[in-house]
């Protein structure tokens, strides 16, 4: 073979290996673009009306009136609302992370107990891929910290300084209309600190928009 001969074979060989691999890339993407969503993701922006029932029990955020009878301020039995948004992108069909304000507030005993939270919110979807109406069934997971404070006529007689928040939530996106869902939520919350404590539970509207697919 010349050398003529043997250039042109090595040159038609740099063209073909190289298209092969191409075609070969066209066809596999290595399995890591996963499966396309159906019903969320991207945006989501969520939303959380709804009535309350619960209780909170608070002192003065000083330590000498911490724990001291003469200084407690409960709710007893206590009804409000709770009221939430939340900022975040579903990242899979079945699970989404977002950064929510919410707003709690219970009124009893001559009290009024209102709160200002700042939450991580992790939603699940344990059921999707039975492919049923269940599917649309999340489970919500609450953590955070914020302020609540308690009032009698407008004059301050408890404050829980930096409190903590915990809350577990089970909601259904019974309807679908476009990028919005709407359905029933059904909630529990504990709020804690070194000079207040609650517990609320809420039943309610949960809504969400999604920007995808």
């Amino acid at each position: 073979m010349s050398t003529n001969q043997s250039l042109l074979v090595l040159a038609l060989l740099a063209v073909a290996v190289p298209a092969h691999a191409a075609a070969n890339n066209d066809e596999w993407d290595g399995g890591f673009d996963g499966p396309k969503a159906q019903v969320r993701s991207d945006f989501m922006l969520g939303l959380r009306v709804a009535p309350a029932l619960g209780w909170v029990r608070g002192y003065p955020n000083e330590a000498s009136k911490i724990d001291q009878a003469q200084y407690l301020a409960n709710t007893h039995a206590a009804g409000g609302t709770n009221f939430a948004v939340y900022l975040g992108g579903a990242l899979r069909d079945w699970f989404t992370f977002s950064l929510g304000v919410e707003l709690p507030g219970l009124s009893g005993n001559s009290l009024k107990a209102s709160g200002d939270l700042f939450t991580l919110r992790t939603e699940i979807y344990p059921a999707w891929s039975l492919g049923c109406p269940w599917q649309d069934l999340g489970v919500a997971f609450d953590f955070g910290i914020g302020s609540m404070k308690i009032n009698r006529d407008n004059v301050q007689v408890a404050d829980g300084g930096a409190i903590g928040v915990a809350g577990i939530e089970v909601f259904h996106e019974t309807i679908h209309l476009g990028g919005f869902a709407f359905g029933p939520a059904l909630g529990y919350q504990q709020l804690f600190s070194p000079s207040l404590n609650g517990n609320v539970l809420y039943l309610g509207l949960h809504a969400a928009f999604y920007s995808g697919p």
